[in-house]
């Protein structure tokens, strides 16, 4: 499929859908041919393709972040809320990691073709 052409489809800018096959392709997810007439496919049955590795190769940052801002040290909650919440979102990005491991390509495919 040609990246302006599913570009199009998701109404995204091409250069960007270029982008997400290449970091799909280094990751072995897909095959591409280069060229005016180049084009993308499965380098492997979407049954044996992980939504976790999608999301891996596609370099998504992680889901949950903590925002940068200056510690009050007299204040024993702006003084430790980091720690605590870098654990607390540690939990939930590997709790995401998990579903998303348990989740194919095909599942997906499925889910949008019972949508009819």
């Amino acid at each position: 499929m040609y990246s302006a052409t599913l570009a199009d489809s998701v109404n995204a800018d091409a250069s960007f859908v270029r982008r997400i096959i290449s970091k799909l392709a280094k990751a072995g997810l897909v095959k591409t041919v280069r060229g005016k007439s180049g084009a993308c496919s499965l380098a492997k049955p979407p049954s044996q393709i992980t939504m976790l590795e999608i999301y891996r190769a596609s370099e998504a940052p992680v889901a949950f972040a903590i925002h940068d801002y200056p510690v009050e040290e007299e204040c024993r909650v702006s003084r430790n809320i980091k720690g605590c919440m870098e654990r607390v979102l540690c939990v939930a990005q590997n709790g995401l990691e998990e579903s998303l491991a348990r989740q194919t390509l095909a599942d997906v495919v499925a889910m949008i073709k019972d949508c009819g």
